[in-house]
């Protein structure tokens, strides 16, 4: 299968129709092209990163073998989507933290231990809470 020229940014043009004829002509040697072409790009990521990504790909790859057929999969890793956006700790979360901390207000965080934490102190060393980070948290148990 050939890949359309590099965009602007380096990367080739992705080819809907052509990954398409591929499924349908040669189901095998889509899998294995999809695969490299997923293996190719989270190698290009950071260490840690990459870490997180190679796990996240195990689980998506376990998710399709458990589905009876391609729809079942589609859904499933649909519903795996929007876990990580409305979970708890998840991307609305996260970014709901961000925008409370950009506006200069002190978010409240849920501790993992059953706590709330009731500010952010900044301390010009050492963190209390293990590390060298900037920022120290006072939890308040409930």
């Amino acid at each position: 299968m050939e890949e359309r020229a590099p965009k602007e940014s380096g990367k080739p043009e992705f080819d809907f129709d052509q990954w398409c004829e591929l499924a349908k002509s040669d189901p095998e040697q889509f899998e294995a092209k999809r695969r490299e072409v997923i293996d190719e790009f989270i190698s290009s990521a950071s260490p840690g990163m990459e870490k997180r990504l190679r796990q996240l790909q195990w689980r998506i790859d376990m998710e399709r073998k458990r589905c009876k057929n391609p729809m079942m999969s589609c859904m499933k890793l649909f519903d795996m989507m929007w876990d990580f956006v409305h979970a708890e700790r998840g991307f609305l979360h996260a970014v709901s933290m961000l925008s409370e901390i950009a506006s200069g207000s002190v978010p409240e965080v849920a501790d993992p231990g059953g706590g709330v934490v009731t500010s952010v102190l900044q301390y010009p060393g050492k963190s209390r809470v293990g590390g060298s980070g900037q920022a120290s948290t006072e939890l308040k148990n409930l």
